[in-house]
């Protein structure tokens, strides 16, 4: 007889954040660098279009079809990623539900297209001003907002996969215990 996998048993809450932390690693990483790089793009073609245009503004829509082949494939990955920590907690093969739809790209777009115009209404007029202005909220975005919403929107794919893959009639309960990620909070 075959011997059948042994269910992960996590001693500490610690150890279940290293392993899910392990998982997301490569998946954020990947992500990230492909926002960064649209961010990136996104600036080049905003500070293009000031200097033709000293009256632009960002498209939501725009930004957000940038980066939506990274931003939806960094969501399909967590939550499968999510999936496979359940079947090895569990043991066993569970079933897959279909990868629930993420607005995160529209989100982020609208989002950065909020914050690039409301810092061109506070520039004082001027090309240069108005320039400097967008290029300082594109740092911020392509640095320390796309990294925080890149891992959110991870930490919420993988934990929406191994609650759906716990789902009625699989052998994982969800224990409440210490304060949960933020991720878990908004939830």
């Amino acid at each position: 007889a075959e011997d059948s996998p042994q269910p992960l048993v996590a001693a500490t809450r610690s150890e279940i954040i290293e392993e899910r932390d392990a998982r997301l690693l490569p998946i954020t990483n990947r992500a990230l660098r492909g926002v960064k790089k649209a961010v990136t793009d996104a600036q080049n073609v905003a500070l293009d279009s000031l200097r033709i245009d000293d009256t632009w503004h960002p498209e939501g829509q725009v930004l957000a079809e940038m980066m939506q082949a990274d931003l939806k494939g960094l969501w399909a990955e967590s939550y499968s990623a999510g999936h496979a920590a359940a079947e090895e907690m569990t043991g066993s093969r569970l079933k897959r539900k279909d990868t629930p739809p993420s607005n995160a790209a529209d989100t982020f777009g609208e989002d950065l297209a909020g914050a690039v115009s409301h810092a061109l209404i506070d520039a004082v007029d001027g090309q240069r001003e108005k320039q400097s202005a967008t290029s300082r909220v594109f740092r911020g975005w392509r640095t320390d907002e796309a990294e925080r919403r890149v891992r959110q929107l991870a930490l919420v794919g993988y934990h929406r996969g191994l609650v759906d893959a716990a789902g009625e009639g699989n052998s994982l309960q969800w224990v409440a215990s210490g304060t949960p990620c933020s991720a878990c909070r908004e939830a």
